[in-house]
């Protein structure tokens, strides 16, 4: 998700902070059991977050298990070690927990199913880069003006000065790319170029991340993709608007996941002021926000629904249903100007 906030308009709590990240680093190393929790329905960056982490800690002697309560998208599975996520985990047993791009408790998916994890009964290291985020953590390490996680986490080692290895350089880039849209999108700051400059130098697989992540897309997500464009549509207010039935799914044959991508593909309306994509499934609507102008902020739209994000880039989840609302205006003809019409 893309974010486009000075450091100036954010609170100090929300900046990067090397004596947070030496805290954070001193209880990695006392830990014995960890578990890195990356957020429901997982994006690039939760998951490169996850997995680079995992690496960097490879090299001592701990056990590690990487969480989501959702599985990983195909295109992420070239990663190394990722097939080692678990959608189900035990809390009791670990001494320390970290969660990698969750802005909120709810977007782990187990705020209800495992209240324990926020209880302070254990430790838990909140790492983000969202503006909204809700600083849950027993400690925080959050960076609102960062392009991704994998960007805070860059930072974070680079100050405990740890060695950044090839394939957790992947796993970084992996989000920092994803979430700056290939540095296209506004978070595309020159302080991202730098942080992928130097994931590259440290030996990140640009070639596999493009191939896998960016060139690669099954006929289930063109044919669900499809059904979204095909119900796009804007008012009069230039919103831009398509939504994806529970029935879409079934039709198509695709997966929930298999949505990431198409937002940005109405976000390219020249005249439109924002974006909103309507996911139903199970029960739930989901409403993924973007815009690029500068003057409109989705965050905002998306707090009015419980939910949060960026300045371009927001979404929320609300329970329900879509149900299709068909609107008709009458619009009187002019009249016929009166005479006899000249033959030409």
């Amino acid at each position: 998700m893309m974010n486009q906030s000075s450091a100036g308009d954010i609170p100090r709590e929300k900046l990067f902070s090397k004596k947070t990240a030496l805290k954070i680093g001193d209880m990695i190393l006392k830990a014995k059991r960890i578990a890195i929790i990356s957020h429901r329905s997982p994006d690039g960056d939760t998951s490169g977050s996850g997995m680079a982490l995992r690496e960097m800690l490879s090299g001592y002697e701990k056990y590690i298990e990487n969480v989501c309560v959702d599985p990983m998208p195909i295109s992420f599975m070239y990663m190394p070690g990722i097939q080692s996520y678990k959608t189900d985990f035990s809390p009791k047993d670990f001494d320390l927990i970290i969660t990698v791009d969750a802005a909120a408790k709810h977007q782990t998916g187990m705020n209800e199913t495992k209240p324990e994890l926020f209880s302070g009964s254990i430790p838990l290291v909140n790492i983000d880069h969202h503006i909204s985020n809700e600083m849950f953590g027993t400690v925080n390490l959050v960076e609102a003006t960062a392009c991704s996680t994998t960007a805070v986490l860059w930072k974070f080692f680079e100050v405990l000065s740890w060695k950044v290895t090839p394939d957790a350089a992947t796993c970084l880039l992996n989000g920092l790319m994803t979430d700056t849209g290939s540095l296209q999108h506004s978070n595309s700051t020159p302080e991202s170029f730098r942080i992928a400059a130097k994931m590259l130098a440290a030996g990140a697989d640009l070639a596999s991340i493009r191939k896998n992540v960016f060139q690669t897309t099954p006929v289930s997500t063109l044919k669900l993709w499809g059904e979204i464009l095909n119900r796009v549509d804007i008012d009069d207010e230039g919103v831009v608007v398509a939504t994806v039935r529970q029935s879409d799914f079934e039709k198509t044959g695709a997966d929930p996941k298999d949505i990431s991508g198409a937002i940005d593909y109405l976000n390219m309306v020249p005249e439109a002021k924002y974006s909103l994509l309507l996911t139903e499934r199970l029960g739930k609507v989901k409403g993924s926000l973007r815009t690029q102008r500068d003057e409109v902020n989705v965050s905002d739209i998306a707090g009015n629904f419980g939910g949060g994000g960026h300045v371009k880039a927001a979404g929320f989840t609300v329970p329900g249903r879509l149900q299709v609302e068909r609107r008709f205006k009458i619009i009187p003809e002019e009249k016929k100007s009166e005479g006899v019409a000249q033959k030409i």
